[in-house]
């Protein structure tokens, strides 16, 4: 049976002007303890911690292993006070608005000491007409409780503990209670921005335009748009685009409150909005008014794209299929698994958010997966992903638990879920709202059951909860308020340990790095779409430097333990490590070798999944970024410094990925897919050659490369050559070929990294100024040099390439931009593999 979900849109940023009048409160904030009187300044938005490092009452919570005294903040209580002043015309306003558009977690508002309500849910904005209590002189507090107490009450409703705690009934980022990457700081604060909204009329508008359908020249159009009215009258709702020749006038009647309206249009010949790596994603923007009697009322520049996304569930003789299909055409998913760019969330800036988007569109990706234990993105996330061609997997905010289904909570659920729908879906970049990450896998196939000793009745009522939360109620919302986005109960659909998990659905992989399997399990295990899977490895020794907190800096800093949080990451590292590298008896050694480790893993997964095109449609690793200085599976650090997986993955997510292997049976394999929409013909280059750079042995073969379809380019018995050279000495380059320059390269080493006999390379460098702190850097070397790391000062970031085999004699031209008016000559150095022996 065929499933198609189809999503056909959408919008919205941008700028808005309307005769409401509404400002934020974030310039007077002061904040204080319950237990002292003495007021401190503070950042809106922010964090509790945020302000109290700020104001010098705590050490770095990041450094070192200042986390760990710190866990008195969270047990505190915090009041926050601002003062806003409104004239005697704003007062005379028909409503004025209180927007609360993000608290963490649990806190009570008050305005001129009367209480407008008390929060418990860090997801939701939560808005209150203060009409009636507002004066020229106006005192906002907030205080900020305690997390774990405020649960208690909660918790007495259930016989049987949840498997996360106290987490699983508190609506905040569940990794704030602790994760395998981040600390356990619960103490949240405000983390959006606090607005005052005054107007006599129209107010909390919402337009949004999306697609109805798609034909050869022709797209039809719908707008939404939705308002608060404090008038009834009959309006003009008008939308404009000079360039499409656009000019519509639609008269209504508005009633006093809520009012919703649509209406259509068509686009001639419209350019649709296209992928990262596929075209253009194309914007068009619509000038939307609303007028009263000639009076305009509001109006609103929105930006929309034309595409149509399908998440297309069809069985076949494996399976089901697990593909998106973006306008017509199926489109393998490369990218990465995302988690805030800050643990307090309010630090977070919307540059920050939008280095993630950018950062995946230079690594050639086309799709990031919002992770379900962090936030949902600010609106800057979604606008860079609909500017760069981006598709986005976003989780509600559910991870590795189960949840109750009291009316209570429910009802908060709800809420959240309705505003988040609203306020996401209508983006061109979104791809499919996913109910949980790894819940009912963690219910099957985690031990839950036993652990927390549930009875027959509790396993019952939990399960039922699972299915009225994530199967009923969530994928209701998203069809009621998204306008056909697609929904998927859960990630991984089926457990990593369970056949099933390779026929259908998404998979999450984990039997490399929790399973301990080697990375070639990566080429058995294929399932129809990868949407977890990694490895983790060190932050360059820059980082490190950067948080580990003084003192001798080694593998036994305690500061640099604090900051790996899998509880047996090191060793599990230093496992894989022996078995391919050897032994590491310094930080420098194990931070490199553990980012070749991880570049590795990645490049053996990401070969296979895009080989088995299209059996298999995606390949998301995890994870993309980090939310604090962490030895992690990030391939971008905290700090934004690259490691050796992220030069990796931007080769292999480019349009064409070439792959040389050997088996066993000393078979060579060489194989090519492209993304490309076009076939090419281009001539491989395959040479067996020493480490001293002398050809044993070539071979050349023309191929035909067609478009998504994965093939074998060559194959050729090698027992013959094995047997008469050193396979610790030789290695075999193959080359992709057009117009006689290198567009692929592969080298395949015939053993371990660690049983090579390589020999310490002269390399030379000649270095050309290009201007704007970029430098050219021309590199060669007299014998094979492998795993070759630039860096500057220790950072191996800010270069075009990194972490490569230089062939003997070859001139690599690198492309260097200069931090901070450094020049590669000011602390750089050049490291590759036999530095480690």
């Amino acid at each position: 049976m065929k499933k198609y979900f189809i999503l056909l849109f959408i919008l919205f940023f941008c700028v808005t002007i309307s005769k409401a009048e509404s400002f934020e409160l974030n310039s007077k904030w002061y904040f204080f303890s319950s237990q002292k009187s003495i007021v401190y300044p503070a950042k809106l938005p922010g964090s509790i911690y945020g302000d109290l490092f700020r104001n010098k009452l705590i050490v770095d919570p990041y450094l070192g292993e200042n986390e760990k005294t710190l866990k008195w903040v969270e047990d505190t209580e915090w009041t926050y006070v601002d003062t806003f002043l409104l004239n005697e015309k704003q007062l005379l306003n028909r409503k004025i608005e209180l927007q609360l558009n993000g608290v963490d977690t649990y806190a009570s508002v008050y305005l001129n000491n009367e209480l407008l309500g008390k929060l418990s849910n860090m997801f939701v904005a939560y808005s209150y007409d203060v009409k009636n209590i507002s004066r020229k002189l106006n005192v906002l507090k907030i205080i900020i409780h305690p997390t774990p107490a405020t649960t208690d009450s909660l918790s007495k409703l259930y016989s049987y503990q949840f498997p996360g705690g106290n987490r699983a009934l508190t609506r905040k980022a569940a990794f704030q209670f602790g994760w395998d990457f981040a600390p356990d700081l619960k103490a949240g604060g405000i983390w959006k921005p606090i607005k005052i909204e005054l107007t006599d009329d129209i107010s909390d508008v919402n337009f949004q335009i999306y697609t109805v359908k798609i034909l050869d020249s022709l797209a039809v159009m719908k707008v939404n748009i939705e308002f608060d009215s404090e008038i009834a009258d009959t309006m003009q709702l008008k939308i404009k685009n000079v360039d499409l020749g656009i000019d519509l006038v639609n008269s209504v009647y508005v009633d006093k409150g809520k009012n919703k309206f649509s209406f259509q249009f068509q686009v001639s010949k419209p350019e649709l909005w296209k992928l990262n790596g596929s075209g253009l994603p194309k914007l068009y923007e619509m000038i939307c008014n609303v007028f009263e009697n000639s009076k305009m009322k509001y109006r609103s520049v929105v930006k929309f794209g034309i595409r149509k996304v399908e998440l297309e569930r069809k069985s076949d003789h494996s399976g089901e299929s697990f593909q998106f299909v973006v306008n017509g055409e199926p489109i393998f998913m490369k990218g990465a698994n995302v988690v805030p760019p800050d643990y307090f969330i309010g630090e977070a800036t919307d540059s920050s958010w939008k280095a993630i988007v950018q950062k995946a569109a230079s690594l050639n990706m086309n799709m990031l997966r919002v992770w379900g234990g962090g936030v949902y993105p600010p609106e800057s996330f979604f606008n860079e992903c609909d500017r760069l061609g981006i598709l986005v997997w976003q989780d509600f905010m559910f991870a590795c638990n189960m949840y109750p289904g009291n009316n209570l909570f429910f009802s908060n659920v709800q809420t959240e879920a309705i505003q988040q729908v609203k306020r996401i879906s209508s983006h061109p970049s979104l791809a499919l709202w996913c109910g949980n990450n790894e819940n009912i896998e963690g219910w099957n196939n985690w031990g839950w059951q036993k652990q927390f000793k549930y009875s027959q009745a509790d396993s019952l009522q939990l399960i039922n909860d699972y299915v009225k939360l994530f199967e009923n109620e969530l994928p209701s919302i998203v069809y009621s308020y998204s306008e056909g986005v697609s929904y998927w109960p859960s990630s991984p659909s089926i457990g990593w340990g369970r056949k099933e998990s390779l026929l259908k659905g998404d998979s999450h992989y984990w039997g490399v790095w929790w399973g301990m399997e080697p990375f070639s399990v990566y080429k058995e295990k294929i399932p129809r779409f990868m949407s977890e899977y990694g490895f983790q490895s060190l932050p360059s020794l820059a980082s490190i430097q950067k948080f580990v907190g003084g003192g001798v800096l080694d593998l036994n800093s305690l500061g640099l333990k604090n900051h790996q949080k899998h509880p047996t990451g090191f060793e599990t590292i230093r496992s894989y490590m022996n078995e391919d590298y050897g032994m590491s008896t310094n930080l420098r050694q194990f931070t490199y070798l553990s980012q070749l480790l991880q570049r590795d893993a990645l490049k053996t997964a990401i070969v296979a999944h895009r080989m088995a095109e299209p059996y298999t449609m995606g390949s998301l690793f995890w994870q993309m970024n980090d939310c604090w200085p962490s030895i992690s599976w990030s391939a971008v650090d905290y700090y934004g410094r690259d490691k050796a997986a992220t030069y990796e993955v931007q080769k292999l997510f480019k349009a064409t990925l070439l792959s040389a292997e050997i088996d066993s049976s000393n078979l060579i394999s060489v194989r090519i897919v492209t993304d490309s929409s076009q076939n090419f013909e281009a001539m491989l280059q395959i040479k067996l050659m020493d480490f001293e750079g002398n050809v044993r042995w070539s071979d050349s073969k023309k191929v035909i490369v067609k478009s998504h379809h994965p093939f074998i380019a060559y194959q050729k018995q090698f027992a013959t050559f094995i047997n008469s050279i050193d396979t610790s000495s030789n290695f075999l380059v193959v080359d992709l070929m057009i117009d006689d320059e290198v567009k692929c390269r592969s080298v395949v080493n015939f053993c371990k990294s660690k049983n090579l006999k390589l020999k310490r390379p002269a390399i030379s460098m000649r270095r050309n100024e290009l201007g704007n702190n970029k430098y050219s850097l021309e590199l060669s070397s007299n014998i094979f040099a492998k795993d070759v790391e630039l860096s500057v000062k220790n950072d191996a970031t800010s270069f075009s390439a990194n972490y490569f085999d230089m062939l003997p004699n070859e001139k690599y031209i690198i492309i260097y931009t200069a931090k901070e008016g450094l020049t590669p000559m000011d602390g750089f150095s050049i490291h590759s593999l036999v530095d480690n022996y």
